[in-house]
């Protein structure tokens, strides 16, 4: 138990010491940005139920902490069909986000991180009766490519794994985020 205290004193430690130096070399463009994402979700699903490939979208309004550390609010909404059933799996999420940006000298930069957050679920049959299976906590991991394509507005190649308190329908996604300073 002292060690873990410890190593998580030491990590903090190392955390704040990085974000003072990445404060001091943040760039000179503004520190908020907003972003729009697209993509395909899959269901992660431990019932015996096939889903097509669905849809996911999102907003996010973000601030740059330093020049490695990025703090989002995330809006998103992903719908999934059922394959033997006439049934959509529809989702909203709200979300807040740390990322972690490796400064790495290619023009892709890596980047990973983790938000937490609420889920709304809804299911709709044959395109005419929709019944709320209620909200429930939601967290994700993220990674991902930052690709700067001018100052002030960069593209991101991402992953995200998205899991919920009801373990039977956890999703995947993958997807392409713009972002933009202002």
């Amino acid at each position: 138990m002292k060690n873990l205290l410890m190593t998580s004193i030491a990590l903090i430690g190392l955390f704040f010491s990085q974000l003072k130096a990445d404060i001091e070399n943040a760039p000179s463009c503004s520190r908020w940005y907003i972003g729009g994402l697209i993509g395909a979700s899959h269901i992660d699903s431990d019932l015996e139920i096939d889903t097509h490939l669905g849809l996911s979208i999102g907003l996010s309004i973000g601030y740059q902490l330093s020049t490695s550390f990025r703090l989002e609010g995330e809006l998103s909404s992903s719908i999934n069909q059922f394959k033997e059933l006439d049934f959509y799996l529809n989702t909203d999420r709200i979300m807040a986000n740390l990322l972690y940006v490796i400064n790495s000298k290619t023009i892709a930069r890596p980047y990973f991180g983790f938000g937490a957050g609420t889920q709304y679920r809804s299911i709709t049959f044959d395109d005419h009766y929709t019944f709320s299976r209620g909200k429930t906590f939601t967290y994700q991991g993220i990674s991902g490519l930052m690709i700067p394509f001018t100052d002030v507005a960069f593209a991101c190649l991402e992953y995200r794994y998205i899991k919920n308190t009801i373990d039977s329908d956890n999703s995947q996604s993958v997807g392409l985020n713009i972002k933009r300073h202002f």
